[in-house]
């Protein structure tokens, strides 16, 4: 009499391993790479967002905002609140500071990638 066999080898686990293995090598850099992306995406949306900001705060006050974000002086989102519905939510996704460029008048990143 031949007993029925169930479930698999160890060869064919071995395999089914090293299989996912590989896709984790290729998929996990490739994610990482895309979550950069997206937060880099995100801190230059933010930016555009800020710099409409600064364009309607110097159409009313004929000057740029002085604001550069260092400690002791207030950042940029809080001169330009009144003319920002989510200000305290525009912020870099990786801890950067906003801050007015003031050759350009441009906003600015404080990180490196986040031009």
């Amino acid at each position: 009499m031949k007993r029925d066999q169930r479930g698999f080898t160890l060869m064919e686990l071995m395999i089914v391993i090293v299989i996912i293995g590989v896709l984790a090598a290729i998929g996990v850099p490739a994610y990482n790479n895309y979550v950069k992306k997206a937060k880099a995406a995100t801190c230059q949306a933010n930016r555009r967002t800020l710099d409409t900001a600064v364009g309607l705060y110097y159409a009313e006050h004929g000057d740029y905002p002085t604001a550069d974000g260092t400690e002791g002086t207030s950042t940029l989102q809080s001169v330009l609140k009144e003319y920002l519905d989510n200000a305290d939510e525009l912020k870099c996704p990786e801890d950067g500071q906003y801050s007015l460029d003031g050759a350009s008048h441009k906003v600015v990143c404080s990180l490196a990638g986040h031009e």
